[in-house]
């Protein structure tokens, strides 16, 4: 599967993907701070992602599209403005400037948008994805290219099956006073 979450050939575009704590907790993700998120990229684009932000919110949302309705992940916190951005052939590493605090229950609903001013010629970067097991008229990922960062979604569509990008989280976990102490840090793939 892929996703088109990261097409440099667009105007702009804004992306949310909603990551549920199921599927967190079954990757060994427990509640902590994350601190980057990795998306491995087959990459194409050939021009920079001008104004590129990520946000994130803690949601009990269980899926952004279902039976026809769209659901916004709302309470979005930003942890990376970026103005320049060039993709690069496998994993690309998002630090984040502000980390992430997840609780280890709540679903994590990550946004992604970026405004390059003109669209252009050329082909989108390959995101690869993969089905969280959704019913065919459920979504985990919504995309809009018709608005920027600062604009609410307008002409949205969304990948059935909760289909969304692969991606691998950098995460501190919480431990007892020891633990802290030595910095006890880990990586999750999630796809």
């Amino acid at each position: 599967n892929n996703a088109r979450l990261f097409d440099a050939t667009l105007k702009q575009q804004k992306t949310q993907i909603l990551y549920k704590a199921g599927e967190l907790t079954a990757a060994g993700v427990s509640a902590g701070s994350i601190r980057a998120i990795r998306f491995f990229i087959e990459k194409h684009s050939t021009r920079a992602f001008k104004n590129l932000n990520i946000k994130m919110a803690q949601t009990d949302l269980s899926n952004l599209a279902e039976n026809g309705s769209i659901r916004y992940a709302g309470n979005m916190t930003t942890v990376l403005s970026l103005p320049s951005y060039i993709t690069v052939n496998g994993w690309n590493v998002f630090t984040l400037t502000q980390p992430f605090s997840w609780n280890g229950t709540s679903n994590i609903a990550l946004e992604l948008c970026f405004d390059n001013g003109t669209a252009t010629a050329g082909k989108a970067d390959i995101i690869y994805a993969y089905s969280d097991g959704s019913n065919e008229d459920e979504g985990s990922m919504i995309e809009d290219a018709t608005v920027n960062c600062t604009e609410n979604f307008a002409l949205v569509g969304f990948y059935s099956d909760g289909v969304k990008p692969i991606m691998m989280l950098d995460y501190t976990m919480r431990g007892n006073s020891v633990e802290n102490a030595i910095a006890v840090s880990k990586e999750a793939n999630l796809g």
